[in-house]
């Protein structure tokens, strides 16, 4: 997952990516986040959602919300965009299936799930360094997405080998 918000909370108050998001909790990133145990609120848009710190390192920190949030809401284009991002991922998902053998140019070659996963760490990297300028994100945030999508869909194809 690839969102951008604000988080505040002690004496931070900022931009963050959220990572992963679940309806109790989230993994941000961003640079000098709050200390455990602080009590922070992320928003985005018109969604909001009180929470603590339960840990913090690297730049990366784990949050359990106060209450239940609806994930969908916190995405680009809410409920309706989710759901247009799963079809999409769906149909990639059977149209490689039935490519896969026709997109192959001789029988014996074969991409390894090592292979795939290596491309799927490039993706995402070069997804993460892009998303470090705010300027390429507001222009290109629905792109950086499908580069984290493509990236998963890769890790996925790459379990099942």
């Amino acid at each position: 997952m690839f969102v951008l918000a604000a988080l505040s909370g002690g004496t931070f108050a900022g931009p963050v990516k959220i990572r992963n998001l679940s309806s109790t909790g989230a993994l941000i990133e961003g640079a000098g986040l709050p200390a455990t145990g602080t009590k922070v609120t992320l928003r985005r848009g018109e969604s909001s959602a009180s929470g603590i710190v339960v840990w913090s390192s690297n730049g990366k920190a784990g949050l359990r919300m106060d209450s239940r949030v609806d994930v969908s809401a916190w995405m680009p284009g809410g409920r309706e965009h989710q759901n247009s991002i799963d079809h999409v991922v769906e149909t990639i998902r059977k149209e490689a299936a039935l490519n896969v053998i026709t997109a192959v140019p001789e029988p014996s070659v074969s991409v390894s799930s090592n292979e795939l996963l290596s491309l799927a760490d490039a993706i995402s990297k070069l997804a993460d360094d892009l998303s470090d300028d705010d300027g390429i994100v507001v222009r290109f945030g629905t792109k950086l997405q499908a580069l984290d999508i493509v990236a998963q869909v890769l890790r996925k194809l790459a379990a099942e080998r």
